[in-house]
């Protein structure tokens, strides 16, 4: 059985950060090629990812590519797709024509370079206006490509905080400017009979936080839960707990410099 408890992000171009969550017990770690690398340094970024990847690991190997309207996204596949990848996350899919696209594309490098084809899995995150719209249609994509093949899509992601900036939103304790999106998200993924989506890591209402402003991006500050604090079982139940309750899987997606072997794969699994 797979498991999906936790997702450990770590920046590409960060070595030492890299090698740290490679080492963690992480279900999986994505090695990330977008947010966290700027624009000048994403193509040096790509090879220390790939061969990253090849070494041996506790869990699964991601790599977040760059958005497939972006002019980085073809090279990121190109360049890191090879038999240690496990996953690609892909940012800001807004329409089917985009799985579509990057599907066919993993399909043809699988084929190219002796990789089983639909192995590698392939994880959407929807993380805008647009996307959350359109998301029953991005989540029909499987029945609207017109090529054959594996279908590789098995879940999606929400992006809360892009969401949340891509709106302009000030989000609360409470976090209910995004209980629609989310809710959205859970019954396209259902009505699709997917796995249940997986979501940021969340602190319950009564924990301590403090806005994170996000650089770059002129809009209100959002308030954000800090993974540093994830030390308290009892919060990281409610985490688990609080999610699964509006339909998203028992798992969680860690900031990059959650790195310190502090996941909380024991809280964030299926409760009995």
């Amino acid at each position: 059985m797979t498991l999906n408890r936790s997702f450990l992000f770590a920046p590409g171009n960060v070595a030492r950060r890299v090698e740290k969550a490679l080492a963690l017990e992480a279900d999986a770690v994505i090695l990330d090629l977008e947010d966290s690398v700027a624009p000048g340094d994403k193509a040096a970024t790509r090879k220390p990812v790939a061969e990253a990847l090849r070494r041996p690991r506790r869990g699964r190997g991601y790599v977040r590519v760059n958005a497939p309207s972006s002019p980085f996204c073809y090279a990121d596949l190109v360049e890191t797709i090879h038999q240690g990848v496990d996953g690609v996350v892909l940012p800001k899919v807004e329409s089917a024509a985009d799985l579509h696209a990057i599907d066919w594309l993993i399909a043809a490098l699988e084929r190219s370079r002796g990789i089983a084809e639909g192995s590698i899995d392939l994880m959407p995150l929807i993380e805008t206006a647009a996307g959350v719209q359109r998301v029953d249609r991005v989540l029909q994509a499987r029945s609207l490509r017109p090529y054959p093949g594996p279908w590789r899509v098995r879940r999606v992601c929400f992006g809360a905080a892009d969401y949340a900036n891509d709106l302009g939103l000030t989000v609360g304790p409470e976090e209910e400017p995004l209980a629609e999106a989310r809710a959205r998200i859970v019954l396209a993924s259902r009505a699709a009979g997917m796995e249940s989506p997986i979501d940021r890591t969340a602190v319950p209402a009564n924990a301590p936080r403090e806005p994170i402003p996000n650089p770059g991006r002129p809009i209100t500050p959002i308030a954000l839960p800090i993974s540093r604090r994830f030390k308290s079982a009892t919060i990281r139940r409610a985490t688990r707990d609080g999610t699964a309750r509006i339909g998203f899987s028992r798992s969680a997606v860690h900031p990059s410099w959650n790195t310190r072997g502090d996941l909380p794969d024991s809280a964030m699994g299926p409760s009995v």
